[in-house]
């Protein structure tokens, strides 16, 4: 794809005015969320990510017609839920879906603030995400043809995620200890190890 690091950072911004935006309406109407929660419930501040996505599956050869997308505020909603193991359904942000076949499901999370509080909450939300979507497809809810599984995580850089970790007195049963490495570190041990494990890259 031609201009993709200009294109990237174009939707980074989107990403941050709509935020912004969403935060000013918020103020202006005087029914602002706690945090920097009021940024984020409008809804759609990741759009022009997922814009980028789907231009890029189009340009490796997805039709576009068998990509459907989650649009905020479209009514009625496209359909994008597809079935679990151990819950009913699963709306996602990004489906690919070709005769009647799902090629590929993709879901997308940011992380703003309160990086200590909630990052553990994103790791094992994606985690928990990955083992039901392969729990289902070997029990043969999502097809026969092993399809795509992807988790977009955008993170805030900012001086906070370069703090140390803290942690409890615990039993060590790992080699690598989180102790010794900042937040950013810890990210990255657990976008690699992700991408690595069994759990996104079981091969079925």
């Amino acid at each position: 794809m031609e201009r993709l690091d200009e294109r990237f950072q174009e939707a980074l911004q989107s990403f941050w005015t709509g935020r912004e935006t969403q935060l000013q309406k918020q103020i202006a109407s005087g029914k602002l969320d706690a945090g920097t929660r009021g940024a984020v419930t409008g809804g759609g501040h990741m759009g022009a990510l997922e814009a980028l996505i789907v231009a890029l599956l189009v340009d490796v050869g997805i039709e576009q017609a068998d990509i459907k997308v989650k649009v905020a505020g479209a009514k009625p909603q496209t359909p994008l839920a597809i079935p679990r193991y151990y819950r009913p359904q699963k709306q996602w942000d990004v489906l690919v879906v070709a005769q009647d076949q799902l090629v590929a499901a993709i879901e997308f999370k940011s992380q703003v603030g309160s990086i200590g509080n909630n990052l553990n909450n994103r790791a094992e939300e994606a985690i928990g995400l990955a083992q039901d979507f392969w729990t289902a497809f070997r029990d043969g809810r999502l097809g026969t043809r092993r399809p795509f599984l992807g988790f977009f995580l955008l993170v805030e850089d900012s001086a906070k995620i370069l703090v140390r970790y803290v942690t409890a007195n615990l039993i060590s049963l790992s080699i690598r200890s989180f102790k010794e490495h900042p937040i950013s570190n810890g990210i990255a041990f657990f976008v690699n190890d992700l991408s690595s494990s069994d759990c996104m890259m079981r091969r079925v």
